[in-house]
């Protein structure tokens, strides 16, 4: 992940997880969520895509693609 400045801070809580339900906070301008290694956000779950979401974040506003 690269740094992205002066980014508000993001928190995503992850509900259903064999990780019990962790919190990722992070400061940047993109996240990707899926099973893929390369995923900010990695899960082993085969129910998950490889690159399953995207997490935008412009500073004015959070979009999940």
């Amino acid at each position: 992940m690269s740094d992205a400045g002066e980014l508000p801070p993001v928190k995503l809580q992850i509900l259903s997880s064999a990780d019990g339900g962790p919190v990722v906070t992070f400061r940047v301008k993109m996240v990707r969520i899926g099973r893929d290694p390369s995923c900010e956000v990695c899960f082993a779950d085969p129910a998950v895509s490889r690159v399953h979401a995207a997490i935008h974040n412009d500073g004015a506003r959070v979009l999940l693609t």
